[in-house]
């Protein structure tokens, strides 16, 4: 029983570390093709300003932003009692964090072609 819990619980840190980097790849892949290929625009107003950013002072709000954003989420699994509903925020985390990936897709197979 203990191992399956270490199990699980490595598992959500993995979970974890990959909600991270997609929202890391997320920012470089709009930045990409915003600042470096003009390609795309930023349609979020919350985001345009942000977009706007020096590269470095970008990517360092979006790495803080990502950590607070995993620590809050990873605090969570603490108070909740059950784990079940850990790892439905977890899904529902990725799945968020896929949403951009398509049309991220779509703009770069429209470039590339």
């Amino acid at each position: 029983m203990l191992l399956n819990h270490k199990k699980k619980a490595i598992f959500h840190d993995i979970i974890l570390l990959l909600i991270f980097l997609l929202m890391i790849i997320d920012y470089l892949l709009s930045y990409w093709g915003i600042n470096i290929l003009y390609y795309i625009e930023e349609y979020n107003p919350l985001m345009v300003s942000f977009m706007m950013l020096p590269f470095w002072q970008g990517i360092i709000i979006r790495i803080l932003y990502s950590f607070t954003v995993l620590f809050v989420v990873r605090m969570l699994k603490d108070k909740l009692t059950n784990k079940i509903t850990y790892t439905g925020v977890l899904n529902v985390l990725v799945l968020i964090q896929l949403i951009p990936y398509a049309a991220h897709a779509i703009w770069l197979f429209r470039y590339f072609k």
